[in-house]
């Protein structure tokens, strides 16, 4: 130290080889010992901040946190080696064991939680929030994890919303998903752009894009459908194929590999597996399993109606 002032250095080799930096905390075995210039950084643990030369205004408590930081600023690490490869990304959060550990220039991220965004690299404006929370994530960026293994094993998929326990855990390279609720799009590895709100809803789908679903496990069993819509308590919820529209509770719930239906009500089209049936109204085209073709419009329309082909009906 030459000229610098308002440091506290506690601890063997502490600060040690500052010279003008201000208004510095260091406290534990070699903490912030190659800074030089750097102001008004809180470095308590082993090794903390070690490597930082002439950042500011960052603070690193528990072992190892910060440890390689060089020239990037207003980072918080808490926990034993917390974002302690970082180098020079500025603006970083990272609370919990190991958290954000592998990051070296992504900025303006958050973890917090055990694990959490661990193998991050270069991604920037991340958020996860809970025990391994985006651990797989390396360069991607922009996707917003909360709870339990939210978007586990994404690596590079971006613009992701995950919030519930194991929502797009298995998402890879997926992008723009978004999943409320527990195990949400929970199987979705490269599928992009779907939504998926309630409990289970969408939750065996894995490749399709394009879907939204609505509901506790609406769309539940889809897989490589696209382009379906489904609103409601099991929706579409063993459907397979797509382009297809389910609102009501059950409406399309059996429906496996049909597409281009419609289904608008209670139970609409409950048992089809039959493609380009449109029904609206309660319990409408109900009982329908082969037949396509049919329009059914008002309660319990063509509601017997198993294997016809080509029918239309109008009131109840």
């Amino acid at each position: 130290n030459t000229t610098a002032s308002n440091n506290t250095a506690v601890g063997r080799s502490a600060l040690s080889l500052n010279t003008t930096g201000a208004s510095n905390t260091a406290v534990g075995f070699h903490s912030l010992l190659a800074n030089t210039t750097g102001i008004g950084n809180v470095a308590v643990g082993l090794s903390a901040l070690k490597a930082n030369t002439t950042a500011n205004n960052n603070v690193a408590l528990g072992t190892q946190t910060l440890e390689t930081n060089t020239t990037g600023t207003q980072n918080t690490a808490i926990g034993n080696y917390a974002l302690n490869h970082n180098t020079t990304a500025s603006n970083n959060l990272a609370v919990g064991y190991n958290t954000m550990n592998a990051n070296t220039t992504g900025s303006s991220n958050v973890g917090i939680g055990q694990f959490s965004l661990d193998a991050n690299t270069t991604g920037g404006s991340n958020t996860a929030l809970g025990h391994n929370a985006l651990t797989g994530n390396t360069t991607a960026s922009n996707n917003t994890a909360v709870g339990k293994d939210a978007l586990g094993l994404n690596t590079t998929g971006t613009q992701n919303t995950a919030l519930g326990g194991v929502s797009l855990d298995a998402n890879t390279t997926g992008d723009a998903n978004t999943a409320l609720g527990y195990a949400t799009l929970g199987a979705n590895t490269t599928g992009s752009s779907n939504v998926a709100i309630g409990d289970q809803a969408l939750e065996a789908n894995t490749t399709a894009s394009n879907n939204t679903a609505v509901g506790r496990r609406a769309l539940e069993a889809n897989t490589v459908g696209n382009h379906s819509t489904a609103l409601g308590y099991k929706a579409g919820a063993l459907t397979t194929g797509s382009r297809n529209t389910w609102v009501g509770a059950l409406s399309g719930d059996a429906n496996t590999g049909g597409t281009g239906s419609v289904g608008v009500g209670y139970a609409s089209l409950t048992n089809s597996t039959a493609s380009n049936c449109t029904a609206v109204g309660s319990s409408a085209l109900q009982s329908n399993t082969t037949g396509t073709e049919n329009t059914a419009l008002g309660a319990s329309a063509l509601s017997v109606n198993n294997s016809g082909n080509y029918n239309n009906a109008f009131g109840n």
